[in-house]
């Protein structure tokens, strides 16, 4: 009976492994300029962003290398998760909510929960092995003749 709960704990283990939630604490941080304000980080793998007081997310741009508020844009047909091109106030967002909501709206966790999730990391290796044509070739099942055709369509340089 141990042997069968060791494989049962074994193969549930590896779904575990794949997602870790983000850090559920408060989190400093810095801007370009040294400026810092704090948040915590939210989101999944694909969608992810740092939520600010009073409903205010904020995303990094590689661009002006600061967290900028966020807001959400249609970006071909679908709703998208883009900075503002407004750099992150403590001040604002904290205490002066209005002023700052004429320019870039709050947004909650329903708004947030309908956009487009889209995987962020591209694979960018290329397949090593050239596509073949196995249709014209008539191949056995023993190992030695496959290995004969792969060394005719993949010759070693």
């Amino acid at each position: 009976m141990r042997p069968l709960y060791i494989f049962i704990l074994l193969s549930l283990l590896p779904f575990y492994l794949f997602s870790a939630p983000a850090f559920p604490g408060t989190l400093s941080f810095s801007q370009n300029d040294g400026e810092q304000f704090k948040g915590k980080l939210k989101g999944d793998e694909w969608l992810h962003w740092i939520s600010l007081a009073n409903d205010y997310v904020a995303l990094y741009n590689p661009t002006s290398k600061n967290y900028e508020y966020a807001q959400i844009k249609t970006v071909d047909g679908k709703n998208q998760l883009v900075p503002s091109g407004l750099k992150v106030d403590e001040r604002l967002h904290k205490l002066q909510p209005l002023k700052l909501s004429k320019s870039v709206a709050p947004l909650d966790s329903i708004r947030l929960s309908k956009l487009y999730r889209e995987p962020k990391a591209q694979h960018t290796q290329k397949s090593h092995i050239k596509k073949s044509n196995y249709k014209n070739k008539s191949l056995k099942t023993k190992s030695t003749q496959w290995k004969e055709v792969l060394k005719e369509e993949n010759p070693l340089k």
